[in-house]
């Protein structure tokens, strides 16, 4: 799992500058530079806890964060039908940039599975 997960990186962050230059005018940058100092935070702490765990931790923890996020994806659907009728754009607490930021990042180094948790977050924020 850990080799696939640096040799996936490498492919990722070449896929990621490359959307970055051909959509940096339609980007939200207020929300991404929310996130990205807490991104950087999570990061560090996935490379922390990859370098301490084995191969059998890591597929346990990676089944984890899976089943986490089917579970905010369910919950958070329930969630939307509930509020459909708030304002076009949501406010965003501080904390929530950070715990997604984090989140994300941890996700991305251990897992490359950061997708889900900024899909949930920029759908809260209202973002296409």
């Amino acid at each position: 799992a850990r080799e696939s997960t640096g040799i996936v990186l490498i492919i990722l962050i070449a896929a990621d500058i490359v959307a970055v230059i051909t959509y940096r005018r339609q980007a939200s940058w207020p929300h991404l530079l929310r996130l990205f100092p807490w991104a950087a935070v999570g990061i560090f702490i996935g490379f922390l806890v990859m370098g301490r765990i084995d191969a059998q931790t890591t597929q346990r923890l990676i089944g984890a964060i899976l089943v986490t996020i089917v579970v905010v994806h369910f919950w958070r659907r329930a969630r939307t039908k509930a509020l459909a009728d708030l304002e076009a754009e949501a406010k965003p607490h501080p904390l929530l940039a950070a715990v997604t930021g984090v989140s994300a990042g941890f996700t991305t180094m251990v897992a490359n599975a950061a997708g889900p948790i900024m899909v949930i977050y920029l759908l809260a924020m209202r973002l296409p």
